[in-house]
């Protein structure tokens, strides 16, 4: 996680915000993960909204650079891969 805050930090300001959700993301798995109760319920609650901010994020900023630059269907393929993490939170809540 520290290599690419490190990384982050010499990016965009966009692209730099969206690494450093990653890496807190990643973070957090490994928190809910070795959590138990109460701790395990907000670690999760936390998660959740960070993936809901991150995801809207990259859809409003970097969906429409990626359909410019990659085409329809890398913009596509990632706009399913949002759809199928929702679904799993969806099944784990």
């Amino acid at each position: 996680m520290q290599t690419e805050r490190q990384e982050a930090a010499r990016l965009p300001d966009v692209v730099r915000v969206l690494l450093e959700q990653h890496a807190r993301i990643r973070g957090l798995f490994a928190e809910v993960k070795n959590a138990q109760g109460e701790q395990k319920q907000n670690r999760f609650d936390e998660l959740r909204a960070l993936l809901a901010v991150h995801e809207t994020a990259e859809e409003l900023v970097l969906r429409p650079i990626a359909k410019k630059t990659a085409g329809d269907a890398e913009a596509d393929a990632r706009n399913y891969e949002e759809e199928e993490a929702n679904q799993v939170l969806a099944e784990h809540e």
